[in-house]
C-alpha cells in the first residue's frame, strides 16, 4: 500500500527540497499543495480514496503564526517504505488501492447526439457511431458546445475545415454523415494528434492531415467550437459556410460581427451559443 507524508517548507526551498527527495530510494511523486491544506480536505478536490492515519500536527500547525503569514507550502509525498529524519513531516498516511479503469468507465458513457450516438469504445455503439477515446484532448460529447456543433451539421460539402480539432470528435462525425468529403484538420496542440489518429482508427477511417496552421486553400465548410479571440479569425478562412460554438453569453455572442454573414441557424444550451453562418 502507497504511503504519503506531508512535509512543511518555505516557498524559496520548495523546488531544492524536492530535488533532494526525489534522490532517496522508493520515492513514488510528490505534489506541491498549498499551505492552507485546501486541495487535500475540500470534499470537491480530495482524492477520496486517501486516508489519513493522524492530522493532530496539521491541525494544530494551522493555529500558528507562520501559518498566517502563508510564506510556506506543503509536499504530499508519495513513498514506500520509510523517510529518513531531517524533514519536517506534520501528518502522514495512506492511499488505498483502487481500479482506475473501472472508475473512468463509470464516468463515461454513450449518449444519443442528434443522428450520432457518442460514445465510448468499451460500449456497444448505436446508430452512426462516434467512438472517441477518453483522453485529454477536449470532446467527449458531454459538453454543450461539442453537442451543439454536431446538431447543427447539415449539407453536403465536399472540403471540410475542422479548426482546432481537440479528440476529432467534429470531423469524425462529419466523415460518418459525409463519407466522400475532404477533411482538413488544424490542432496547434501536437499533443492531441495522437488522440486525434487513435479516434480515427477507433471508427475505421483513414487519418486525414493533421496541421499547426490552416493550410492554404478554400473550404466549403469549417467547423470551429473554440473560444471568441479565436472564433473571430476563424471568420477570416476563405470558405461560405461555416459552423461555430464556444461563445459563452449574450455579450460574447454580441462581440462576435457577423455582419458579413448570414446567421441560418442560432442555438444556446445554458449560457453557451453555437451559430450556423452562411457567408454574404
Amino acid at each position: 500500500m502507497t504511503q504519503f507524508v506531508l512535509i512543511k517548507t518555505p516557498l524559496a526551498d520548495a523546488e531544492s527540497l524536492s530535488t533532494r527527495i526525489w534522490e532517496l530510494p522508493g520515492i513514488l511523486g510528490i505534489e506541491e499543495l498549498p499551505a492552507d491544506g485546501s486541495l487535500i480536505f475540500r470534499p470537491d478536490l480530495a482524492h477520496h480514496f486517501v486516508r489519513f492515519d493522524g492530522r493532530q500536527q496539521f491541525d494544530d500547525w494551522l493555529r500558528t503564526e507562520e501559518f498566517r503569514r502563508g510564506d510556506h507550502i506543503l509536499l504530499k509525498v508519495y513513498h514506500t517504505g520509510e523517510l529518513p529524519d531531517g524533514f519536517e513531516v506534520i501528518a502522514r498516511g495512506t492511499v488505498e488501492p483502487e481500479d482506475y479503469l473501472a472508475k473512468m468507465r463509470e464516468q463515461h458513457h454513450g449518449r444519443q447526439i442528434g443522428p450520432f450516438w457518442v460514445g465510448p469504445p468499451w460500449e456497444k455503439p448505436g446508430q452512426l457511431p462516434v467512438i472517441i477515446e477518453p483522453g485529454t484532448a477536449f470532446g467527449l460529447g458531454d459538453h454543450p458546445t461539442t453537442q451543439m456543433c454536431l446538431e447543427l451539421l447539415s449539407g453536403h460539402p465536399r472540403r471540410v475545415l475542422d479548426f482546432g480539432a481537440g479528440s476529432g470528435i467534429l470531423s469524425i462525425a462529419a466523415a460518418k454523415l459525409w463519407p466522400d468529403c475532404e477533411l482538413t484538420l488544424v490542432e496547434i496542440d501536437r499533443q492531441c494528434w495522437p488522440n486525434i489518429e487513435h479516434n480515427f482508427t477507433l471508427n475505421g477511417l483513414p487519418v486525414p492531415p493533421i496541421y499547426e496552421q490552416v493550410p492554404a486553400g478554400a473550404f466549403d465548410l469549417v467547423l470551429a467550437n473554440i473560444y471568441l479571440e479565436i472564433l473571430k479569425s476563424v471568420l477570416t478562412i476563405n470558405a461560405p459556410h461555416f459552423i461555430i460554438s464556444g461563445l459563452l453569453g449574450a455579450e460574447q455572442l454580441a462581440a462576435l460581427s457577423t455582419g458579413a454573414f448570414q446567421v441560418v441557424r442560432q442555438l444556446q444550451r445554458e449560457e453557451w451559443f453555437a451559430l450556423e453562418l452562411r457567408r454574404c
